[in-house]
């Protein structure tokens, strides 16, 4: 490949880089727009940490997890109060073992709209990434030594 050529791809990757920059900001710039407390947002940061139950109860749906770097506690609770959502991803089996389970959480979105809040979830299991939708009212975080 010529000097040309390298250089021309050079410039098209950067341009391709501050496209993407530009687009990343305008997003971050809408995602803080959203009526989302500061303590909710601070408080999902549950990155690598093993998911030890996900279910709807009712009217209600729970996410239990262990985290990976938290000062939160061994466990939190993630209580979705009056749900309006709640998919799982067909063939997403959750099976715990003490503070680990075959179940990674790996990467979350968390919107506020009319109707409460919409939170996805990209998990991580032996066979596949598998997605989580839920909607809700509200979102109770809890920690505690056990659930």
């Amino acid at each position: 490949m010529c000097g040309v050529e390298v250089g021309k791809l050079v410039l098209e990757e950067k341009a391709a880089e501050e496209k993407f920059e530009a687009i990343n900001r305008l997003a971050e710039a809408e995602l803080s727009k959203q009526d989302i407390p500061g303590e909710l947002q601070k408080t999902f940061c549950f990155h690598d940490g093993h998911v030890l139950s996900l279910k709807k109860q009712g009217r209600d749906g729970e996410l239990v997890l262990c985290p990976a770097d938290s000062d939160m506690g061994p466990f939190v609770k993630l209580r979705f109060v009056n749900l309006w959502l709640f998919e799982k991803e067909s063939g997403l089996v959750i099976r715990p073992r003490g503070k680990e389970s075959n179940c990674v959480y790996l990467y979350d979105e968390l919107y506020r709209n009319e109707k409460g809040y919409e939170f996805h979830m990209l998990l991580w299991t032996r066979s596949s990434l598998r997605y989580a939708t839920v909607g809700c009212e509200d979102i109770i975080i809890t920690q505690g030594e056990s659930f």
